[in-house]
């Protein structure tokens, strides 16, 4: 796997308030390839945490 895949540059992330926790969301940016030719599967990922830091949800 390519070390760029590694880097927080490669990825896109938001945070949003929701009511009693916290949603964050990294995806890649459509721009950034890493010098790959094949697609990369499933490369992102999102979180729900709880106001005491517990991770409720990972997809």
């Amino acid at each position: 796997m390519s070390i760029c895949l590694h880097k927080w540059e490669t990825f896109d992330a938001w945070v949003r308030r929701g009511d009693g926790m916290t949603f964050i969301n990294f995806t890649p940016k459509e721009s950034e390839r890493c010098g790959l030719s094949t697609f990369v599967m499933d490369p992102g990922a999102a979180y729900a945490v709880s106001d005491d830091g517990v991770i409720l949800r990972r997809d």
